[in-house]
């Protein structure tokens, strides 16, 4: 019976000999020979391996890459092949090993023709072992030999001939760019930060993260490379294997993944990279149905990188990330905090942007493009993002932490990653001031921000209908200091029967900045009530109401102006009527 070591004869180098038949355009055959060079490496302990090898052919240098990947549950190997001119990975053929000699059947291209392809693999001792090829026209009755391969054990000096060198690659997309680059700053090793969510297309926020590692080798002068990844999640340990080839013809980058668990590769990923960010596509079938898969590849210097997973079950419209992993050069990175349960968040930024008139639909663009489910793999959570109704050129939106300590560590992962770098100066360049931010946090034990799951479809309408009102009092002592007692009892009763029922009380986090980099309002003491509103003539409705109310005009706001700062007559309160954007999520 076949086992995940039947190859190990095969590790290390070797010299070839290489015979193959070539019919003529008379019709004739004839046998050629030349000689190579291959280097076999081993991997998953030596469940698999990959074949390096290098012949200067009879046309011209022969570069190609072989897979050998063992199937535990099925106990049968697959071979694969790809060459360099053409950067694809051939159809397997499957088999395996019996009395030392092993046999492997597929269906394979000779000569411009669809065959029947055979492959028999014979080790001789400890330093010789053949290779041989056969195709058959006729379902396998008969069979031809197509070519003959002698491998003779050798030292690795002796496996990188001269004769065989690959023409000097060139640049081939517009603007200078040398696409076959792409993956360089990828070579070497890893620790790699792992974030899943849990239930993809599911609705749900509920993210898992775990540690793993990974060494990525090149091959072909950088036109091919081999990623071997271990990480260790909740479910239990993952081998796999990324294999990434470079098409010179149609100029793109095919991905290839193999778990060890099943020795298997998947559908490709099929992409390209522009301006230092690849991104690569497919279908692959998930949860019993065919989703479209999209990679995302970023690099932000040599010790830092991104890899992106996500799903689209609505035709590419729109996207979740479900998968994350930051590369870091060096020691394993300390984890991020875990997401906060966006209905938790004990810390809350409310972050108004002034930018450059008529940047805001190019900032929302972006950020609901870029910045909502990288920010979100980080550890924090988009609680909503507003278009500002009466300021047009104010961009507002917030997002939660479960503590101060998390927010350190999530701002820090983000604005220290890739993403951001990819995209901060695209974001400044919308941007006046960003320095309007109120740090809070709830006001009463359960007086946080309500807020259900995000749209997905950019550009879409706000499902959720109405506007967020926003109302921030600014006051001369912290609000726990009577403030939000008064409030609750004598003022929230008033604005209800107005027509606008508080859903959520903040107020200003007393600890200190955990994150100076980014700055916010300091030396205040600030009140924020959120109330939703069915549209702007309901907001008219309630406004009309407050102004016409007696008791509002000679109780609540003397009451009021007694915690307030500053004079009667400057009024410290700033009211804000706030329209959600397309993947904002709902505030109930």
């Amino acid at each position: 019976m076949s086992s995940e070591h039947d190859f190990d004869f095969l590790h290390g180098a070797w010299l070839r000999h290489e015979r193959r038949l070539r019919w003529t355009p008379g019709g004739s055959s004839e046998w050629q020979e030349f000689d190579g060079t291959s280097i076999v490496r081993p991997v998953w302990d030596g469940q698999g391996n990959i074949e390096d090898d290098r012949s200067a052919g009879p046309d011209g240098p022969m570069h190609t890459v072989r897979m050998h990947l063992f199937d535990p549950r099925t106990r049968q190997w697959s071979l694969r092949w790809a060459d360099r001119a053409t950067g694809t990975l051939g159809a397997p053929a499957m088999g395996e090993f019996q009395d030392g000699r092993g046999q492997f059947f597929g269906f394979g291209e000779f000569q411009g023709r669809r065959a029947m392809l055979r492959l028999t693999w014979t080790s001789v001792g400890c330093t010789e072992a053949g290779l041989e090829q056969a195709i058959s026209a006729d379902g396998g009755r008969t069979w031809t030999v197509v070519s003959v391969t002698r491998l003779t054990r050798a030292s690795p000096a002796e496996t990188d001939p001269v004769s065989a060198a690959w023409p000097t690659a060139t640049k081939t997309l517009e603007g200078g760019s040398d696409p076959i680059r792409g993956f360089d700053f990828l070579h070497g090793e890893w620790s790699v930060h792992n974030r899943r969510l849990r239930r993809p297309l599911s609705g749900s926020a509920e993210w898992y993260a775990f540690e793993g590692s990974a060494v990525e080798r090149a091959f072909w002068d950088g036109q091919g490379n081999l990623e071997e990844y271990e990480g260790h999640s909740p479910a239990g340990r993952i081998r796999g294997l990324a294999l990434r080839l470079y098409d010179p013809v149609a100029r793109q980058w095919s991905i290839h993944w193999a778990n060890s668990a099943t020795g298997e590769w998947e559908r490709p990923m099929v992409g390209q990279f522009r301006d230092g960010r690849g991104e690569f596509y497919n279908l692959d079938r998930y949860d019993g149905r065919e989703v479209m898969t999209r990679f995302i590849w970023t690099s932000a210097g040599e010790h830092s990188a991104r890899w992106e997973q996500a799903f689209s079950d609505d035709g590419g419209r729109s996207w979740e990330t479900n998968w994350t992993m930051d590369f870091h050069r060096g020691p394993t990175p300390a984890p991020s905090p875990a997401p906060s349960d966006p209905r938790c968040s004990a810390v809350v930024e409310l972050r108004r942007y002034t930018l450059h008139p008529g940047q805001r639909e190019t900032m929302i663009a972006l950020f609901e493009r870029e910045f909502i489910e990288s920010q979100e793999a980080d550890g924090m959570t988009v609680i909503a993002q507003f278009r500002d109704i009466d300021r047009p050129n104010t961009f507002t939106w917030m997002r939660g932490f479960p503590d101060l300590a998390a927010r350190q560590a999530s701002l820090g992962a983000f604005y220290g990653g890739p993403v951001w770098a990819a995209n901060r100066d695209a974001a400044n360049g919308t941007i006046v001031s960003s320095d309007n931010v109120y740090l809070l946090r709830p006001a009463r034990p359960g007086s946080g921000i309500p807020i259900g799951e995000r749209g997905s479809a950019p550009g879409a309408a706000d499902a959720s209908g109405g506007i967020l009102m926003a109302v921030i009092y600014t006051l001369a002592a912290p609000a726990a200091e009577g403030f939000t007692e008064v409030f609750e009892r004598m003022v929230a009763p008033e604005l209800t029967a107005a027509g606008a029922t508080p859903i959520a009380m903040l107020e200003t986090e007393p600890g200190a900045n955990s994150f100076p980099r980014l700055p916010v309002r300091e030396g205040e003491h600030s009140f924020v009530w959120f109330a939703r509103l069915a549209d702007a003539a309901a907001y008219d409705r309630w406004k009309a109401r407050i102004a016409g109310s007696k008791r509002w005009s000679e109780v609540i706001r003397p009451l009021l102006e007694k915690y307030l700062q500053g004079p009667a007559e400057i009024w410290p309160v700033e009211i804000l009527r706030l329209e959600p954007t397309a993947r904002s999520r709902p505030i109930k």
